[in-house]
Parts: structure tokens; C-alpha cells; sequence
């Protein structure tokens, strides 16, 4: 019966947190907070009633492992705050127990795998819908991209050839689909940095910034930088100096970069490791 009440609070949770991701690309922190608390809240009551401590050390474990995941991604720039601390609420909610076929390692499996698919559907969303400034620039990287154009040649030829040296057909075809890879990569590469360039950033009136918007252009006033690119996004106390030199009219609005909301990814991938468990054993 537990079990169920804290699948059902993972569930609101998610919805809540994609509903805000989709319509303001920002998930509260009390939402995250409030998953954590009342998650540890339940284990612990779990643990006294049933008097047995694996469940609230589940719990435990959960937000650790979580919180190591959250924090990577978080800090190679992949995920906002407020996607790590939703992962991290999963966690300290559902436990996790080390084991290969544990509920929650199958949804961090699945976070990937299906992330990795919604993302190109995002992004190809967006492409679609500026199409025409995507075309534009994408002609101009991919002119401009001569060292990556020599790189990716090489890399085919190399494979190519390599696969000429083997007579078993299962590696040669290996290395030609890693060669057609390599040039498939360079106009992948260039594709992603036209999205990100077209559809990614825009400039915001400097009252709509919040703190952690993720700023793309450095921000110089009086030859002194104010803020700019770092994946921790805007500080407090940029926030306040940016609010004070635009009431001054020093500056109007600042370059920002957005980013996917991938709080639904999650909810996807909750919902498909319930009712197909880890996708990796289906695939292997």
C-alpha cells in the first residue's frame, strides 16, 4: 500500500514539474523540497511502523545516488537546478536498493534512453518552426566549419580503409558504419549548434530575469563585466546589480540561453519503467 502512495506522490510530483517546465522553463524549489521532505517523512515512519531500517537506508540511498547524478549533469552544464532536485526528490521518494533490476535504476536507464529520443524531437520541433533562419546560418557553420570538413573525411577514409585490412564481414561493416558515422557527425555538430544559435537564445527584458537563467553573451557596463556564461546561470547578486543598472537605464535586457524542459522526459520514462520495467533488458 505504500509502495502505491509513493508511486502516486512520484506521479503528482512529475506533472507538476513538467506542467511549470513547459509553460516557464523553471521548476520551483519548493516543489523538489517538498517531494525530498515527504518522501523522508514517509520512510521514516515506514521504518518505525514496520521496524525494519532498509527502508528509510533505500530512501537514503536514493537521494545520494541521485544527488551524484543531478550534480554532474547539473555541473557539465546538461541540466538546470531545478531538474536535478526533482531527480533527487524521485530518489529520497521511491529508494533505491543495489540491485540490477531496482525500480529506479531501470527509470535512470530510461531517463537516457528516452531522453536522448526526446530531445532530438524537441529540437527538431524547434528547427521546423524557424526553418528559414535555421537554413541561413546552418549554410554559413557548415562553409565555416573547414577543419571539422577535414576531420570527418579523414575519419571515413580511415575506417574504410581499416576495413579493407579484415575479411570478417561483421567488423568490416562496424567500421563502415563508424566511417559513415564521422561524416554524419560533422552535420550533426553543426545542426546543433544552428539550433542552439537560432532557437535557444533570446534577449529578455532584464524585469523578467530570474535567478539561474543561464546568461549566453558576457554582460559589460563601464568596461566592468557584470555576469556572464557559467552554468551555475545568474546569481542573487547579479540579479540585484542588473535590476539597479537597468532602472538607471544603463541596460535593457540581456541575452539568455534556454534550455529543453526535461522534467517531462522524466515523466515519460517513470511511466514506460512502470509498465515495461528497465528498457535495456527488452533491448538485451
Amino acid at each position: 500500500m505504500l509502495e502505491l502512495l509513493l508511486i502516486l506522490l512520484s506521479l503528482m510530483l512529475l506533472v507538476a514539474g513538467s506542467l511549470t517546465d513547459l509553460r516557464s522553463r523553471e521548476v520551483p524549489d519548493w516543489l523538489s523540497y517538498a517531494g525530498i521532505g515527504i518522501g523522508a517523512l514517509v520512510r521514516i515512519v515506514w521504518s518505525v511502523t514496520a521496524q525494519e531500517y532498509r527502508h528509510l537506508l533505500d530512501g537514503l540511498t536514493g537521494f545520494a545516488l541521485f544527488w551524484l547524478v543531478g550534480a554532474a549533469m547539473y555541473y557539465t552544464g546538461q541540466w538546470g537546478g531545478g531538474d536535478a532536485k526533482i531527480l533527487m526528490a524521485l530518489g529520497t521518494i521511491n529508494g533505491v536498493h543495489l540491485q540490477w533490476t531496482d525500480f529506479m535504476l531501470g527509470f535512470l536507464a530510461n531517463s537516457l534512453i528516452i531522453g536522448a529520443a526526446y530531445g532530438i524531437v524537441w529540437l527538431g520541433v524547434l528547427s521546423l518552426k524557424n526553418s528559414k533562419q535555421m537554413k541561413i546560418l546552418f549554410q554559413h557553420l557548415l562553409a565555416k566549419e573547414r577543419m571539422t570538413h577535414w576531420i570527418s573525411l579523414l575519419g571515413f577514409i580511415a575506417c574504410a580503409g581499416a576495413a579493407l585490412f579484415f575479411s570478417d564481414p561483421n567488423l568490416q561493416a562496424i567500421l563502415l558504419v563508424l566511417g559513415v558515422w564521422c561524416v554524419l557527425f560533422l552535420f550533426l555538430f553543426i545542426w546543433l549548434r544552428t539550433v542552439e544559435e537560432c532557437c535557444m537564445k533570446k534577449r529578455v527584458p532584464v524585469h523578467q530575469l530570474t535567478e539561474g537563467d543561464w546568461v549566453a553573451k558576457k554582460v559589460i557596463v563601464n568596461n566592468k563585466q557584470i555576469c556572464g556564461p557559467h552554468y551555475e546561470g545568474l546569481t542573487s547578486a547579479q540579479l540585484q546589480q542588473l535590476q539597479k543598472l537597468s532602472f538607471r537605464g544603463k541596460i535593457k535586457n540581456v541575452l539568455i540561453k534556454q534550455g529543453i524542459p526535461f522534467v517531462p522526459n522524466f515523466l515519460i520514462a517513470f511511466i514506460a519503467t512502470l509498465v515495461w520495467d528497465n528498457l535495456v533488458f527488452m533491448f538485451f
